[in-house]
């Protein structure tokens, strides 16, 4: 994923989100929203112990409907950024 963007990094993904915010799931196979009971994050806020709830959440898999995607760095190191001049904060006289 990282080569498809141009980073010499090898990426894991850790999560991600729809256009509507339903979180993604690693338990839920394929790429369409499912209503399961939860009883641990992502997706649910635990109250207290032995807490369940039906939430609608998404799969595992990358499809065009995800608006973020979250990932971590396996491998390699990010290119360093241009360092910028730090010009003096204006002042009002």
């Amino acid at each position: 994923m990282a080569s498809s963007v141009g980073l010499p990094v090898k990426l894991k993904i850790t999560g991600g989100t729809d256009r509507s915010g339903i979180p993604m799931r690693r338990d839920v196979l394929g790429s369409g929203k499912r209503a399961v009971i939860l009883s641990d994050p992502p997706g649910i806020r635990v109250k207290y112990k032995g807490y369940r709830k039906r939430k609608l959440v998404r799969g595992n898999t990358i499809s065009a409907d995800r608006d973020q995607i979250n990932a971590a760095i396996v491998e390699g190191n990010l290119p360093e950024a241009p360092a910028q001049q730090a010009s003096e904060p204006k002042t009002k006289k």
